[in-house]
């Protein structure tokens, strides 16, 4: 399957084939940011990564996922039961040194629609 033909022409299970689930992954994971966690609970520690794409939009830049991950992390930062050791966003650049980007400013303006 490639670029050039049009969508009617392709075959019905063409989401079931390998060759259009790889190049489908391949073209979104150059778009994703991820942001990753590793927290401390009484648990145990736990790390994750929730992932989302970025939209510039009206001068702001805002990282655009589901909301239930918006309702997940912001639990975790809210909660007295959770402490955040780190937070980085990940945007899969191959530079050595570059993997990712501290997050500092915990205080993050979310929205979710659920």
């Amino acid at each position: 399957m490639d670029g050039e033909t049009k969508l009617s022409d392709w075959p019905d299970d063409w989401w079931q084939q390998l060759s259009a689930c790889e190049a489908l992954a391949d073209w979104f994971g150059r778009h994703l940011v991820g942001l990753y966690f590793s927290v401390k609970t009484q648990d145990g520690q736990r790390q994750g990564v929730y992932t989302g794409f970025i939209l510039f939009y009206e001068e702001n830049l805002l990282w655009i996922t589901a909301g239930h991950v918006i309702d997940e992390i912001s639990d975790l930062l809210s909660s007295s039961e959770v402490n955040i050791e780190t937070m980085h966003w990940l945007d899969g650049v191959e530079i050595s040194g570059a993997e990712s980007i501290p997050v500092h400013h915990r205080d993050l303006d979310m929205f979710s629609g659920t």
